[in-house]
């Protein structure tokens, strides 16, 4: 039997994904020289987290503040640590995707 088959996964989120659809959103929206269609925004989504670690949580701490990459312990300097790698691999995603898109 599969693992998804026996239990309940709903609860079980990336928090590097999440900051990297937020940080995607806002580098988007200052960014009209690149193209905003589906294709090209998963593209660089792929990219951004094939290049991060993820940061896997459950249950309470799926509802963890913006930026906290499902640490049990919130450590600031880490925050800003993650969130400033997590926005220089979204920048480097979208550069690549908008100098070779899929379509």
């Amino acid at each position: 039997m599969k693992f998804r088959d026996s239990y309940d996964t709903r609860d079980l989120r990336n928090m590097t994904e999440d900051m990297v659809f937020d940080a995607i959103t806002a580098a988007m929206r200052e960014r009209p020289d690149m193209c905003q269609c589906q294709d090209c925004a998963l593209d660089v989504a792929a990219i951004a987290l094939n290049d991060l670690t993820p940061h896997y949580c459950v249950g309470q701490f799926s509802s963890m503040p913006a930026g906290v990459v499902g640490l049990r312990h919130y450590v600031p300097e880490k925050e800003k640590e993650v969130a400033e790698r997590v926005r220089a691999t979204v920048e480097a995603a979208i550069e690549k995707v908008k100098n070779h898109p899929n379509h």
